[in-house]
């Protein structure tokens, strides 16, 4: 039993050929996106190609001999070193139009194809953009759409489509957007624990031409995975880790080259989706764009160069969040005790219920 590194390990000697590709194999090629390609693998411009094995050769180089340790595994394989990488793309502005977005193109000679969409990384423009698609579409969106139309302009063939957290949820998005032609030519579209399109923005139609091709897998305490869905993921999977923790893909177990299932999402996540989805029908679509601008405001004021160094600003940084969001508008703070007293009524509502069923077992 181990994780996907391993599993890289353990399958290396086996092509696609000889093994078939996997739910597995799509979860290393989700994450593969997030490694930096910047000056290792081409851009669409430039149609070229590089192999897994020349990427991390050329990333060694780059990075002072550091590698990142999944990218090092899929070199040492026969199974993914030989792949070909190509059509990197990575946007990133923080200025109006927040945007937080990449892309890459994984591919074979004999004409597997997999686009691997990046989730989100540790900025507060990513995560910003997380909670602004709760009130609109948002600018990784479009350019995810844009992105996989390129590509299917360019193959002729049908092609997987994946990507975990945001990245599975761009894969969704992107594919629903393409016409009935193209989304023919797409194989699987694999969503790794990434959020539902919310149909409050977006109309339910649009991608129920698609909606037989989706895979959404997600560890048995999902609240990413459920946001904006009342259906349970396709495929649930034991996680090494507990709670929120086991949205991190690194956790997810894996045993003879196949995910640990589950049977059902644990019952305290079913309770933290219920409570999430009872504020967010209490919250206009306005009353959330407000207070998404507000708190990111109040967090950029902590100090803190992202989101995983906002345990690092100390009582000060947190007075200055607190003190900035308590200025805000009083939109804001209605939201937020919404969210307050719906996480109350789940408690008084469903914990009891709960905790007599672990005090029975």
């Amino acid at each position: 039993m181990g994780n996907f590194i391993d599993y890289i390990r353990e399958s290396g000697k086996e092509t696609f050929a000889q093994r078939a590709f996997t739910e597995v194999d799509n979860l290393v090629l989700a994450m593969t996106s997030y490694i930096d390609f910047r000056g290792i693998a081409a851009s669409m411009e430039e149609n070229q190609r590089i192999t897994v094995e020349q990427a991390a050769k050329r990333y060694r180089e780059l990075h002072e001999n550091q590698i990142p340790e999944e990218l090092e595994a899929m070199a040492e394989s026969k199974r993914f070193g030989q792949l070909l990488l190509s059509d990197y793309e990575e946007v990133f502005r923080t200025a109006k139009e927040k945007t937080q977005f990449a892309a890459v193109h994984i591919s074979s000679e004999d004409g597997f194809d997999y686009i691997s969409f990046r989730g989100t990384d540790e900025s507060f423009v990513g995560w910003r953009e997380n909670f602004t698609m709760s009130y609109q579409v948002i600018p990784a969106q479009r350019h995810a759409a844009d992105y996989l139309n390129r590509i299917l302009d360019r193959v002729n063939h049908s092609i997987y489509v994946g990507g975990h957290s945001k990245g599975g949820m761009l894969s969704v998005y992107a594919a629903a957007s393409l016409t009935s032609e193209k989304a023919k030519q797409i194989k699987k579209i694999f969503s790794n624990d990434g959020p539902w399109l919310c149909k409050d923005i977006i109309d339910e139609k649009s991608y129920l031409g698609i909606k037989d091709k989706i895979i959404r897998i997600s560890p048995d305490f999902s609240i990413i995975g459920t946001l904006f869905s009342k259906e349970k993921p396709d495929i649930i999977i034991k996680s090494s880790a507990n709670g929120p923790g086991e949205h991190d893909a690194f956790t997810w177990q894996i045993c003879n080259h196949q995910f640990m299932h589950s049977n059902d999402l644990q019952d305290k996540c079913k309770i933290y989706c219920r409570i999430i989805d009872g504020w967010m029908k209490k919250v206009s679509l306005t009353e959330r764009e407000i207070f998404v601008k507000d708190l990111f405001h109040a967090l950029e004021q902590a100090g803190a160069p992202s989101m995983y160094q906002l345990g690092t600003v100390g009582a000060g940084g947190l007075k200055r969040i607190l003190f900035t969001f308590g200025k805000g508008r009083k939109e804001s703070k209605l939201v937020m005790g919404k969210l307050f007293g719906q996480f109350l009524y789940g408690i008084f509502a469903n914990f009891g219920v709960y905790f007599h069923r672990e005090a029975v077992a």
